[in-house]
């Protein structure tokens, strides 16, 4: 048999060698940078201001009710200043007139038998002492006299409290001062008991703030605070009220701290504010130790906590976690124990993709 020559076979192996060879990996394409925006960690300010809303009232309050039932005729109107024995409230109750009338009737009633049974028991101890009847007779002559005296007296006591009743549709006022709070109306049927009208002394006036224990704390009477009215009108107050640092701390994290301000009498720009007004607290406050950071740079895994922020190391991202003592605007200060991460002019991230990890690289935009 004829064979081709071997050497025809080396470019075919070679064909067929050069088919089966795999192509070279390519290189994998660089990370694309992450553009974002940033901004600097600033110290802390020394002292903050703290604004609050507030409704002045006064020191001296009370709640006028009537001691009878009846339907409210009239009363005093909100904000009308009384003086003692200004009429505040007036009722209509159909009993009590009719009650009073057949009281003054039966004690006239009782008073005339009185009267007869009086002249019966003389009658009696003058033929008594002349033998012309028994002692009984003079004996039950007194009884009845005696009867008809203690039946007077109950029935005139029942008569002045329907008399007094009658007084009470009429409620007026002890003292001077202005009402400040009005809660029923003429028409309406008024219950025993039932307040209607809030007066206010003219002892001055106050408010209260219901602050976390964590601002509380850090007060102590004495303390004075600015206010500002609706108008712009400014005063100022001093703290009177106080519950100790006990009840501060047992309040907890997340109760609240009920304080007592008063206003200041020397220290009025403008007219005097009123009670009901409602007036902006101005806070002075010592701020916490640590560094100040933009809200904005504030970052949280699934909007919860624990709470982060980025910071750059070249053109990557570091995370540290922080916790946010008081926010403050656009700013939140840090707790001390973990601002020692971020030193004042470090770069945070506060724009950029929501998408963004602590590693990834980023370029940052001017």
């Amino acid at each position: 048999m004829h064979r081709p020559p071997p050497f025809l076979f080396a470019p075919l192996t070679l064909l067929l060698a050069a088919c089966g060879a795999q192509p070279p990996t390519p290189a994998a394409p660089a990370t694309v940078p992450l553009s974002v925006r940033t901004a600097a960690v600033a110290p802390a300010p020394e002292t903050i201001q703290l604004s609050f809303p507030a409704q002045l009232r006064a020191r001296e309050r009370s709640l006028l009710a009537p001691q009878i039932s009846g339907q409210l005729i009239e009363r005093a109107a909100l904000g009308q200043p009384v003086q003692a024995g200004d009429v505040l409230l007036q009722l209509r109750n159909p009993n009590v007139e009719p009650a009073q009338a057949a009281a003054d009737a039966e004690v006239r009633a009782i008073q005339a038998q009185l009267d007869k049974a009086r002249d019966d028991h003389a009658r009696a101890a003058a033929l008594r002492a002349r033998g012309l009847v028994a002692q009984e007779a003079l004996d039950a002559a007194r009884s009845q006299m005696d009867s008809l005296e203690a039946s007077l007296a109950r029935q005139r006591a029942q008569g002045r409290g329907a008399a007094a009743n009658v007084g009470e549709q009429t409620l007026r006022a002890a003292g001077p001062g202005r009402v400040v709070r009005v809660l029923a109306e003429p028409g309406e049927f008024v219950a025993a008991g039932q307040p209607v009208i809030e007066l206010a002394g003219d002892a001055g006036l106050e408010f209260e703030l219901a602050l976390p224990p964590r601002i509380a704390q850090g007060l102590a009477p004495g303390l004075r605070v600015g206010l500002v009215a609706l108008d712009g009108r400014t005063h100022a107050a001093v703290l009177a009220g106080h519950p100790g640092q006990a009840a501060v701390q047992g309040a907890g994290a997340a109760g609240l701290v009920r304080l007592r301000f008063e206003l200041v009498h020397d220290a009025v720009d403008g007219a005097a504010l009123a009670a009901g007004e409602p007036v902006e607290v101005q806070l002075p406050l010592a701020a916490p130790a640590g560094v100040a950071v933009p809200l904005s740079a504030l970052r949280a895994t699934g909007g919860v906590p624990p709470v982060h922020v980025l910071s750059l190391e070249g053109d990557r991202t570091r995370a540290v976690e922080v916790e946010p003592q008081l926010l403050l605007g656009e700013i939140a200060l840090v707790d001390p124990a973990v601002a020692g991460a971020l030193a004042v002019g470090a770069p945070l991230v506060t724009e950029g993709s929501s998408s963004l990890r602590a590693g990834d690289r980023v370029r940052v935009l001017p």
